[in-house]
């Protein structure tokens, strides 16, 4: 065997080796597997538009007032334990950071002096179904 034979031998053995010798890829944190939802994905730079319609009633149940705005939400991390998300409406912009559970996605609200917002349920459950319901409040 000629010694340009064997460098091209020991050569097209060594591109067939190396994919074999490589490590898997890294698997995704326990976190990024929740926040990534069939529903709703989590990646960054997914941009979201969001449509949302309040109605105000009395306490007679009777509308008051009905407001409806828009916004867009774009994903700009995501880390460890949730994603941070930019949101702009009307040229106005703010960041929001989301924690992702077993339960689904929740907003992490801000701490402010004498002030306590809790929250119950998830705001993005981890499963949905077309005609599913499910609750989130916040006081």
């Amino acid at each position: 065997m000629t010694s340009s034979r064997l460098v091209t031998l020991a050569v097209a053995a060594l591109l067939i080796a190396a994919p074999l010798a490589a490590k898997p890829a890294k698997k995704q944190t326990a976190a990024k597997q929740l926040c990534n939802l069939a529903h709703y994905p989590v990646s960054v730079g997914l941009t979201n538009e969001h449509r949302i319609t309040s109605t105000q009633l009395d306490a007679e149940g009777k509308v008051v007032e009905k407001n409806t705005s828009s916004y867009t939400d774009e994903i700009v991390a995501v880390e460890a334990n949730g994603f941070r998300t930019k949101s702009t409406s009307e040229g106005n912009a703010s960041e929001s950071e989301w924690i992702c559970t077993e339960e689904g996605i929740s907003l992490k609200y801000a701490e402010y002096p004498e002030t306590k917002i809790t929250s119950t349920g998830a705001v993005v459950p981890s499963t949905m179904e077309v005609g599913g319901s499910w609750n989130h409040t916040f006081a």
